[in-house]
């Protein structure tokens, strides 16, 4: 038997528990460019095999990130197509029930959990509002989105190791990997701060900024980082790593608070195939075009918390 779905010939098989549109349009080959259900499905249990993925339909760069991603660590060829041995592997996971109610608004004087930020929002949205208030920051000022920053290393990075959470105010949540430590531990075009001459390159401070629109840096959409209470300013908390030894020790970083040590021209901006920067945050090429979009666009603006896990 031979079934026409979505303009692509497949041939019927035992049903698939993952979803009817992709259970049959899988065995056509799913790629980059391809949007509708059956990406949505994939989207899913690729969320639940616990790859960062946003579930809209559209088979984009972030799509094809976390397709090859686990390919990679099944052992699977890596070519960012979804085909029979892909949803093989996937079948292995099995995605959440799709839950279309809303979250009920509690009524007045009724009460409410109180570890959650906004009761009207999911778990996993108030988990990370909630380390964002920790740190003092704010949530959809004005409406606009906040992107929390998660560091999970110290020190310079040849790898995309840390994480961007964007909370968005109708309570969707989107993962982005990248980076928010320098790419390299020194260079000429960093400020020399101990007057040793080299120059000492930054690392942002855990803190609460807001980033606006900056134009293009090679070729993707940027944001300009400033002190979250003076959009005009371009002078932002940083570390300095003084030693030029790739780390930034206790000594230094109270160091650095000692001198009131400062970063300008902080920027979020894409990356190469390793992060490439001084002190800027890097989103990797693959999600840069999401990330851009989950903001705004490349007119956006929005809340930047960054903390230490």
């Amino acid at each position: 038997m031979v079934l026409f779905l979505s303009g692509m010939t497949v041939s019927a098989a035992k049903p698939l528990p993952i979803g009817s549109h992709l259970k049959h349009d899988a065995r056509g080959l799913i790629q980059l460019h391809d949007h509708g259900p059956a990406v949505a499905e994939l989207q899913k249990a690729l969320k639940a095999a616990g790859e960062h993925v946003t579930v809209d339909s559209n088979f984009g760069a972030e799509t094809d990130a976390a397709v090859r991603a686990f390919q990679t660590r099944t052992h699977i060829k890596v070519d960012g197509i979804v085909g029979p041995q892909t949803l093989n592997a996937l079948e292995k996971f099995k995605a959440p029930a799709p839950h279309h109610a809303p979250h009920p608004i509690p009524a007045p004087g009724h009460p409410t959990d109180p570890h959650l930020v906004d009761p009207r929002h999911s778990a996993e949205w108030n988990k990370y509002a909630k380390m964002v208030k920790s740190a003092g920051g704010q949530l959809n000022p004005g409406g606009k989105p906040t992107v929390l920053g998660i560091r999970k290393g110290n020190g310079a990075t040849h790898s995309y190791s840390d994480e961007f959470v964007v909370l968005l105010k109708n309570g969707q949540v989107k993962h982005f990997t990248g980076s928010t430590r320098p790419g390299q531990s020194s260079s000429t075009l960093a400020e020399d701060w101990n007057h040793d001459g080299v120059g000492d390159v930054a690392e942002l401070r855990p803190g609460n900024y807001y980033a606006t629109s900056n134009g293009d840096h090679h070729g993707k959409p940027s944001f300009h980082v400033h002190p979250a209470g003076d959009h005009g300013s371009d002078r932002v908390a940083a570390y300095r790593d003084f030693n030029h030894d790739g780390f930034f020790s206790a000594a230094e970083k109270a160091e650095s608070r000692r001198l009131g040590v400062t970063a300008g021209q902080i920027l979020f901006h894409v990356g190469f195939s390793t992060p490439s920067s001084i002190g800027c945050q890097n989103l990797m090429p693959s999600n840069v075009d999401a990330f851009v979009r989950s903001v705004g666009g490349s007119g956006g603006s929005f809340s930047y918390t960054l903390v230490d896990r």
